[in-house]
């Protein structure tokens, strides 16, 4: 639950950043408990769209605290997807690569 919303809010910030490039690519976040980006390691895609990945999860932040269950659980996550740049601030989750 957490992940999808963490999708759905990140899908959201990025398709909203005008003059975005085209293409794909995976991108890999550490998140800490309380929603704080820990490392944004774009791999697999060009420089330009590295550097997209990273100023959108890091324009999206704060991001929300862990709920107690996950909190309980875990100190970081790790959020690995692949993201399709589809140009005109539209960004679209390409799942788990």
């Amino acid at each position: 639950a957490y992940v999808r919303r963490w999708v759905a809010h990140t899908e959201r910030i990025g398709g909203r950043q005008p003059g975005m490039p085209r293409g794909a690519i995976e991108v890999r976040v550490v998140l800490d408990a309380s929603g704080m980006v820990r490392a944004v390691a774009p791999q697999r895609g060009p420089a330009e769209l590295a550097r997209a990945a990273r100023r959108i999860v890091l324009l999206a932040q704060p991001y929300p605290e862990f709920p107690q269950s996950l909190r309980a659980r875990r100190e970081q996550i790790a959020i690995q997807r692949r993201w399709l740049f589809a140009g005109d601030g539209v960004l679209l989750d390409g799942g788990r690569p």
